[in-house]
């Protein structure tokens, strides 16, 4: 999912490191053009490390990404992304390990299933795993075609 671009045109670069020196090798440049410019906004929603209550209290913050249809995978990536830096400075952290990854997410009749990696379940803290949890529902349950949430790890249903 790409950001806001300002230009219509930009440049894609693609590349790898050398093992032996970490140098970059192998750059690859694809010039690209935009073919819609709108943008689609949205929340994702963390914790607040200035707020105690961290299992009872989630805050919204606006993200605003190139358009696409796939709207609530977005925000799940986004989520997963953690707070940017001005967000960590204002307090914001999430329950959310960046290495968690989707595996799946299906919206089948207002029902989300969203599978993620293993990783998932590092948060082992139950205050943690909950904020987590309600972390993922908040941010899809925003969106008009999720009316219920379903987590799964690895396919073990865990909500």
């Amino acid at each position: 999912f790409l950001p806001v671009i300002p230009a219509a045109e930009f440049t894609l670069e693609v590349f790898g490191y050398s093992a032996k020196d970490g140098s970059m090798q192998d750059l690859v440049s694809i010039p690209l053009n935009l073919l819609n410019e709108n943008t689609s906004s949205f929340n994702i929603f963390f914790y607040s490390s200035i707020d105690s209550k961290t299992c009872e209290s989630l805050f919204p913050v606006k993200r605003l990404i190139a358009h696409t249809a796939a709207t609530p995978r977005a925000a799940l990536y986004e989520l997963l992304s953690g707070p940017q830096k001005e967000e960590l400075t204002q307090g914001y952290e999430s329950a959310l390990s960046d290495f968690i990854q989707i595996q799946s997410l299906a919206i089948i009749g207002g029902e989300a299933r969203v599978d993620f990696s293993t990783d998932f379940n590092q948060v082992t803290d139950e205050c943690q795993k909950q904020t987590a949890l309600r972390q993922v529902e908040d941010t899809l349950k925003q969106f008009e075609s999720v009316d219920s949430v379903v987590v799964s790890v690895d396919g073990e249903k865990l909500k």
